[in-house]
């Protein structure tokens, strides 16, 4: 595996980090500047390294090849024998979200740490459900506790957010840090499995509750119409600034609906090329929304890089690396700058998804 800064993304002549020995930087300033959100995560994987020398076993390996033309790398997967850890029983009320160390360090107090398994498979997927819950916190989230907080997680696979949810308990972790409110979570995506199609099951607390949906987002919402309120929208890594021009115009035409709606939309980014600086292309040159929620690193971005096959020195991602949320159009607009509609805007995204095919991590 060819590998990369990871702050900027650049391949080549690399410095290690001496503390973890599994991140790589290009130079000495750019190491400095990423220690703020590497180093709770360099903690974690020296601890996970000590306990991997320690144990019999070995941890399964990222399930990497499985990429399908077309289908954005960001979309994080593990190895089909991969378990997923059960957390410890919660603690106490809980603290500020922070960064990793703060936040496995108190989650875990209750529990003996030498019998915890702090593998980066098991953080790679606690990053979904606490990117989110961060989110809804720098969004200073409320809501009214006699109604149920639906949150529909767009773009759901079930290699990652379904698999997340089914085989752990993570998903669950958003009622800790919201107690008095309760939770529907609808995983909503074309690469749902077919057999949990229309599918909804309990947790282990009874103020959170999952289902499941195969299919767009349009199809979603036109069977099961949102409120404006009490719905977040959510999409881990959705991979709609990475130049696919299908990709592109199904997001567009989704967007479009959520933006009239009005409803809070949250997404997280793999990278800072195609992902991040893409997707803010497509939103501010065809969209025009309102952000509630400036884009911002996230200290809990998964701790594993995936290399797209074949471009592994332009292509690189890490689940949940970038954060940011729209909500309606920005202004007094009503509708987006330019109509997904006519010949005109199908070569305006034609041309937009050329360049978007240009970024790479260089």
């Amino acid at each position: 595996m060819a590998e990369r800064c990871n702050k900027c993304g650049v391949g080549g002549k690399l410095l290690r980090c001496a503390a973890c020995q599994t991140t790589f930087y290009c130079t000495k300033e750019h190491q400095k500047e990423d220690w703020p959100f590497h180093k709770s995560a360099c903690a974690l994987l020296r601890k996970a390294k000590k306990q991997e020398s320690n144990s019999s076993s070995t941890p399964m390996p990222i399930d990497e090849p499985q990429t399908n033309t077309g289908e954005c790398v960001g979309t994080f997967r593990w190895s089909k024998g991969q378990q997923m850890k059960s957390l410890p029983a919660f603690p106490s009320s809980a603290p500020e979200l922070a960064d990793w160390k703060s936040f496995v360090n108190w989650r875990f107090s209750t529990s003996d740490s030498d019998e915890i398994n702090l593998d980066p498979a098991m953080l790679d997927a606690l990053s979904y459900p606490l990117s989110l819950v961060l989110a809804l916190k720098k969004l200073n989230y409320t809501a009214d506790p006699s109604n149920t907080v639906n949150i529909a997680i767009l773009g759901s696979t079930a290699k990652a957010e379904e698999r997340i949810a089914l085989e752990s308990d993570y998903f669950t972790e958003i009622i800790n840090y919201f107690p008095s409110l309760r939770f529907h979570l609808h995983f909503v995506g074309p690469e749902i499995s077919r057999l949990n199609h229309l599918r909804t099951i309990s947790t282990s607390d009874s103020r959170c509750t999952l289902s499941f949906y195969r299919g767009t987002a349009g199809e979603f919402f036109l069977e099961f119409p949102p409120s404006r309120s009490h719905t977040i929208l959510v999409s881990f890594n959705p991979g709609y600034g990475s130049g696919f021009v299908e990709l592109t115009l199904s997001w567009i035409k989704d967007l479009v609906f959520i933006l009239r709606l009005g409803v809070p939309m949250i997404f997280t980014c793999a990278n800072d090329y195609s992902d991040l600086r893409g997707e803010q292309l497509v939103l501010k040159e065809v969209l025009g929304p309102r952000f509630i929620l400036e884009p911002m690193e996230n200290p809990f971005r998964a701790v594993s890089y995936f290399h797209e096959p074949g471009k592994r020195e332009t292509a690189w991602s890490c689940s949940n690396s970038y954060l940011y949320a729209i909500q309606c159009f920005d202004g007094e607009r009503s509708g987006p700058l330019l109509e997904p509609r006519g010949a005109r805007f199908k070569e305006t995204i034609n041309k937009l998804c050329a360049v978007l095919r240009g970024f790479d991590a260089a």
